[in-house]
């Protein structure tokens, strides 16, 4: 089983290697981190787990998609600790031609449900799942709401 790494570097910074690739994980106090912090982390992570699914369920759906943009966003409580995440706000912003909002939501919805692992993981918060399509010119021709 493959161990990721953590190596303190003083104050709150650590070099990781994860998965045979560097990243500095910094939430230094005084302002000047080095990097995400862990929580940060977080967002990306779930970004991208959700977002690998999307394409490929759309691939597979044969929709013309031909950029995809996730925008994630967390609100954190202020106290007690810990401080985590109560809520998620995913807006999905698919680009391609004629890409149906059915297959959009579709994809998002077997996502949330069925496979993204980093979901599953963070089964407690409320989540929002957005979405929006624009056309190759970059104008939107659908957006909505994953109930």
């Amino acid at each position: 089983m493959p161990r990721d790494t953590l190596t303190w570097k003083g104050n709150r910074r650590f070099d990781a290697e994860v998965g045979g690739h560097s990243l500095v994980i910094d939430s230094s106090p005084d302002g000047k981190a080095s990097g995400p912090t862990p929580m940060e982390l977080l967002l990306p992570a779930l970004g991208a787990c959700s977002g690998i699914d999307v394409v490929g369920i759309l691939e597979k759906m044969h929709a013309e998609v031909t950029a995809l943009t996730i925008a994630v966003d967390g609100v954190r409580r202020e106290s007690p600790f810990p401080k985590i995440y109560t809520s998620f706000d995913l807006l999905y912003t698919v680009r391609g031609r004629g890409v149906p909002a059915k297959a959009v939501e579709d994809a998002i919805r077997l996502s949330r449900d069925r496979y993204c692992s980093v979901t599953a993981m963070l089964a407690g918060p409320r989540y929002t799942w957005r979405y929006r399509i624009e056309d190759e010119d970059g104008r939107v021709t659908a957006e909505g709401t994953v109930e």
